[in-house]
């Protein structure tokens, strides 16, 4: 007769590293996009929630708050603007 034993017992423990596998690259993908429709999803609902609250509380500080905001963003872009624009500068002089 032939015997069959190491053949199904090598089946067995493939069966088992591919059950493993499947697992753990099921689990990191349900980690990966967990945490990814938390930062693009529920982060900035929380954000429009909390400025909703503060709106409904206090509607002149809150514009205030948002002007001043946006103050702030358009100075960070003037000046990531004219580091662009210095590094740009050294890159012409370091060229010629």
């Amino acid at each position: 007769m032939h015997d069959l034993r190491t053949t199904v017992e090598s089946g067995a423990v493939l069966g088992l590293i591919t059950t493993v596998i499947v697992c753990i690259a099921l689990g990191t993908g349900s980690y990966i996009l967990a945490k990814i429709t938390q930062t693009l999803v529920l982060d900035p609902i929380e954000v429009m929630i909390e400025k909703v609250k503060d709106i409904t509380m206090n509607p002149i500080q809150a514009a205030q708050q948002a002007e001043n905001e946006i103050v702030r963003l358009e100075e960070q872009e003037m000046q990531l603007a004219f580091k662009g624009q210095v590094k740009k500068a050294k890159m012409e002089t370091e060229v010629l």
